[in-house]
């Protein structure tokens, strides 16, 4: 349904503004602008890039003939105060019911009606008025993560929120059709709520009439306090407050902050992706690392040893092999660990285990008279009396000998 609001606001170089600037984002042109183009930074006001403009164009005196840029550099160089009022604003909401041909022409209707102020005695003032109408905004539509919504096509989808709106500038002077300038004085009456209220009126008598003629229901643009007494002395109870006009402002930064709040949640979304390839990826080669070292074989004789009871040496987890008269003991090896060249030692006390004995000294031990045979250590390839307590593989070996009842 359409909405009643009519919203004025005024162009002052007290605020900063330029009517030129203002006329041509608008109007969504390229304007020139005379007064401030002597600044060697000043660079013309250029919005043809913009999107939202469906119509627009001026109303003019009779026999004033400019184009949009000459009627606002006309306005910039007749005001002389540093802080003069430029133009006079006003936004209408247009009816969503109609189309956008009959919006554009209830547009003109309405810049044709406020171009001409109308006085008791019967006379006149005519106004120079640019009016442009502009199409609703439009935002994709993103999901609660913060990601785009597509369509069947694969592409954004939009979201229109119906607002359909005109923007009127007016000069705050009449135009002198007898000296062919702008008048000297201006006319206070237009800055005033009663001016405002009775052109609200004015504005919705017009919609109201294109509605009618549709079929669509008429719009109330009386003012909030006087349709709720109305409604308290009709029905007793009081209308729902209307909606508070939040402003260009507060609605852009509500936009920025919405979209920075899609692309961090975007960004952390690729961040989490990227992290969880990097950890499959080194699970990957992990288990590819851990496959392919299997384990070898390597051979260990220890026919020369008896256990202590004199019978032979069962080994745990480990496969025994008698090869002749020697009999060897397969223990894995990691491919990892290469062993050192095959450097013989002279074996010491220090480095014998207790129950073994040096060849020749007639000391108690539990293997044979001759002292043992000799054994290689798996890892570094040192002839110990039995294992190099270096050897990785000590504890195992260890382990192995003390099931069998043998004592290293």
């Amino acid at each position: 349904m359409a909405i009643a609001f009519v919203r004025g606001n005024a162009i002052s170089r007290q605020k900063g503004q330029s009517v030129v600037a203002s006329a041509a984002y608008r109007a969504c042109e390229k304007l020139h602008d005379e007064r401030h183009c002597r600044d060697p930074d000043y660079k013309d006001p250029d919005y043809s890039r913009k999107s939202d403009h469906l119509a627009g164009g001026l109303v003019l005196p009779g026999g004033v003939k400019w184009t949009r840029e000459e009627l606002w550099n006309a306005v910039e160089s007749f005001e002389k105060r540093i802080d003069a009022r430029l133009a006079k604003e006003l936004i209408v909401a247009l009816p969503k019911e109609l189309s956008i041909e009959e919006n554009s022409a209830l547009s003109k209707e309405i810049a044709v009606l406020v171009s001409t102020e109308l006085h008791p005695d019967g006379s006149k003032e005519e106004y120079c008025v640019d009016w442009n109408m502009h199409a609703p905004h439009e935002e994709a539509v993103c999901d609660e993560e913060g990601n785009f919504i597509l369509d069947e096509n694969g592409k954004k989808k939009i979201q229109k929120n119906d607002n359909y709106h005109e923007h009127i500038l007016m000069t705050e002077r009449a135009w002198d059709s007898e000296k062919g300038t702008f008048c000297k004085l201006k006319n206070r009456n237009r800055n005033s709520k009663e001016w405002m209220s009775e052109i609200k009126l004015k504005i919705g008598e017009l919609m109201n009439q294109r509605l009618r003629e549709k079929g669509f229901p008429e719009v109330d643009f009386r003012s909030f306090d006087v349709r709720n007494a109305e409604a308290l002395e009709k029905t007793g109870k009081e209308l729902e407050a209307p909606q508070v006009h939040r402003g260009p402002i507060k609605t852009n930064m509500d936009r920025k902050r919405r979209r920075k709040i899609n692309r961090i949640k975007r960004e952390l979304k690729m961040i989490q992706e990227e992290l969880n390839m990097i950890k499959a990826k080194e699970k990957a080669e992990k288990a590819a690392k851990k496959k392919n070292l299997h384990s070898t074989r390597r051979d260990v004789d220890l026919s020369g040893w008896r256990g202590m009871n004199g019978s032979d040496i069962e080994t745990k987890n480990n496969t025994k092999v008698t090869v002749g008269k020697k009999t060897f003991v397969s223990v894995p090896v990691s491919e990892q660990h290469t062993p050192r060249p095959n450097i013989k030692r002279i074996p010491t006390v220090s480095n014998l285990p207790v129950s073994a004995s040096i060849p020749g000294t007639g000391k108690r031990s539990s293997a044979n008279q001759k002292g043992g045979p000799e054994v290689r250590c798996l890892l570094c390839g040192i002839m110990e009396y039995p294992e190099c307590k270096k050897c990785r593989f000590w504890k195992e070996v260890s382990e192995c000998f003390r099931d069998t009842g043998h004592s290293l």
